[in-house]
């Protein structure tokens, strides 16, 4: 038999739990609500932003993407919506998170897209087809004249940003581009080129890359030759930027030593909190604070956290931080 008592104890327990089950519901609702809020707001505050100020990106590896895997050929690919097709692209070349569709989602202002030769083309082919990439670039930002629109002056690029479409300029990142030619360089510029990565990860005859910090004896293979100077007056001269990400840690010691100009990382992270040879050494950030340049943080895998781990949010936040707190 169950007594008065033992009733009017149960009771008491249920009618206990029914309370805090539904403050804790209630609590749960007003903190998800407020932190969707947050959310709400912090996505407001970004928009507001990004509608204001052009968010530029430095390095897009489409042309290669499109060289690799249809030719050049635009009647092959769709770049309203490439999701569509992301299970057929060949290897790690044909990994992209660019198409029109999130081009607008990201609310990009502007873009430089980046013509690329492998570092098998050094001294044979490389200047014919980073031209063949120069070519097909302008050839789609033509194809989408409602999108995106070519600039390579920074007039141009904020005409084309309060016109809402996304800046579209050219990089070349390899300076096997060149062919070890001044004259050569000077017609890049001439086509649109606005910043040159010295190097890939191959040496240029006038320049070191950054493979050759892992070598035991990497301060034997110097850094930039007379000549790799030379290239740096000339490209200060010209107003192409000296972009070093690839580049050996001499290399970019030389270049900030040579450069008069501002110079950039256009892909790049930082090598105290991620010891990848692409990332860049403190003793440089702090001279490229001198410098007045910039570094434009790479969230490649590999270049954030240790032995390719993907990083999140907190990962990028922490180095965004850091970064800060460092130099500025």
């Amino acid at each position: 038999m169950i007594s008065v008592e033992s009733k009017k104890f149960k009771k008491s327990l249920i009618i206990g739990i029914l309370v805090v089950t539904t403050a804790l519901i209630v609590g749960l609702s007003i903190g998800l609500a407020l932190t969707q809020n947050s959310i709400n707001n912090n996505f407001s505050k970004a928009n507001q932003l990004l509608t204001k100020f052009p968010l530029i990106d430095g390095h897009n590896d489409i042309p290669s993407m499109v060289r690799k895997n249809f030719k050049n050929q635009f009647k092959l690919f769709d770049f309203n919506d490439l999701t569509k097709i992301k299970d057929k692209l060949l290897g790690t070349n044909g990994v992209t998170h660019t198409d029109i569709m999130r081009l607008h989602k990201g609310k990009l202002g502007g873009q430089f897209w980046a013509a690329y030769a492998s570092c098998e083309s050094l001294a044979k082919d490389a200047t014919r087809i980073h031209l063949e990439q120069l070519d097909m670039m302008k050839r789609l930002i033509n194809k989408f004249p409602d999108i995106m629109k070519y600039a390579d002056n920074s007039i141009d690029l904020v005409k084309a940003f309060n016109e809402g479409k996304i800046a579209s300029l050219i990089g070349l990142e390899s300076g096997h581009a060149i062919d070890s030619s001044l004259a050569i360089l000077r017609m890049f510029y001439a086509l649109g080129v606005r910043y040159m990565t010295l190097t890939h990860n191959c040496n240029v005859p006038w320049a070191t890359n950054n493979l050759v910090d892992r070598l035991s004896n990497a301060s034997a293979y110097g850094g930039l030759t007379q000549f790799g100077r030379k290239v740096i007056s000339e490209m200060n001269r010209l107003g192409m930027m000296v972009d070093l990400s690839h580049v050996s840690h001499q290399t970019m010691l030389d270049a900030l030593e040579e450069s008069k100009a501002p110079v950039i990382f256009s892909h790049s992270s930082v090598y105290a909190l991620c010891n990848h040879t692409r990332n860049v050494r403190d003793d440089v950030l702090l001279k490229l604070k001198e410098n007045n340049g910039i570094i434009m943080i790479n969230l490649y895998n590999g270049f954030i956290k240790p032995n390719n781990e993907i990083p999140t949010m907190d990962d990028i936040i922490g180095i965004l931080e850091n970064f800060h707190k460092k130099f500025f």
